[in-house]
């Protein structure tokens, strides 16, 4: 009698949780709420405990959850567990990690879009406007250019955590009110297979960066993971914001870690705005030091990606976000340049 009321208790449990998912995933008002309401609470609770632990209990959670669901229809077979039962426990156990996925972060999927946010006029392509852009940035880019790249992790963090309390206001996102240190990756190696330098780490609030990571990426991908951290779902936003506090950083390493990290999403912007003989001019403008360095890092990077899992992460991934109100999937990412285009002066 005991067990059934326990059964029936973490039914409901489980119906009222995706019942929440469901309103979340309906009605961008709702989502709003929960990432201005709910998130910040969920966040801080979660992140107090995972804080304790050098490690990400997310991956923790994950690797843990893969392997007891492959060991346990062996062990409830043995414990003379019936088909039924076991498919319905294994069901219910998905629920629930469904379930905090969604509570603990991935309703910031479904918050309302960031023109309507943040009431910001989206710009539509203007030339002009996309010339003087592109005459700008690679001024800023070869005046920001250093050989001296020294990490110092906690002014990264400090830069973050003042540079995200000013934007938070404006652009709906938690402000942090301490240093969030970013966590190492169960496996720097196989991330850097399917070319992954970060991801937040959602089930307690953690966010994790690739230790392979090149000394001009570090900063501008700390910063990226950080804005998922406090709220931001959009890979575009989150370019958008790391862009931002990284360009107008006092140090030289995270200011042209801002820059650079920018590069290829404006070479590929403007790849396709400009005739070929516009975009050899452009190219020619930036200084050979940066376009030497870019070279180097993709090869860096080339050397360590495996082709075929890389595709398939690709793939999986895009389904994910598209499958998450990322309606564009992967390539969100590029769509930085549309949100910085549309900023006020």
């Amino acid at each position: 009698m005991k067990k059934n009321v326990i059964h029936i208790v973490l039914g409901l449990l489980l119906l009222l949780l995706l019942g929440y998912v469901w309103l979340l995933q309906s009605n961008p008002v709702i989502g709003e709420q929960y990432a201005q309401q709910v998130y910040p609470v969920v966040s801080n609770v979660l992140s107090s405990f995972s804080s304790i632990f050098p490690f990400s209990l997310s991956d923790l959670t994950i690797l843990l959850s893969v392997l007891g669901l492959l060991v346990y229809p062996f062990y409830a077979r043995y414990r003379k567990r019936s088909y039924r039962s076991i498919l319905l426990h294994m069901l219910a156990y998905l629920g629930f990690i469904y379930g905090w996925f969604y509570l603990a972060w991935g309703g910031n999927y479904f918050r309302m879009p960031f023109y309507e946010r943040t009431a910001i006029e989206r710009v539509a392509y203007d030339s002009l406007q996309f010339h003087s852009f592109l005459t700008d940035y690679s001024t800023e880019l070869n005046a920001s250019y250093t050989e001296k790249m020294t990490l110092d992790t906690l002014l990264i963090q400090q830069t973050g955590m003042e540079g995200y309390a000013n934007l938070s206001s404006t652009y709906g996102m938690v402000k942090p009110t301490e240093l969030i240190p970013a966590k190492p990756m169960l496996s720097d190696f196989a991330m850097s297979q399917v070319g992954v330098l970060g991801y937040m780490a959602p089930f307690f609030s953690e966010f994790c960066v690739n230790g392979e990571l090149l000394s001009v990426q570090y900063p501008f991908s700390y910063m990226h993971e950080l804005a998922h951290r406090l709220g931001i779902a959009s890979e575009a936003e989150a370019n958008l914001y790391a862009y931002l506090i990284c360009s107008a950083s006092k140090d030289s390493t995270i200011r042209f870690s801002g820059y650079m990290s920018l590069f290829p999403y404006v070479m590929g912007n403007a790849v396709q705005a400009l005739s070929e003989s516009q975009y050899r001019a452009f190219a020619s403008t930036i200084r050979p030091e940066i376009w030497a360095l870019y070279k180097k890092n993709r090869i860096y990077w080339d050397e360590k990606y495996n082709p075929m899992i890389g595709k398939i992460q690709h793939k999986v991934y895009n389904l994910f976000l598209k499958g998450n109100n990322i309606s564009n999937g992967t390539a969100n990412y590029s769509q930085v340049i549309g949100l910085l285009l549309s900023l006020p002066k």
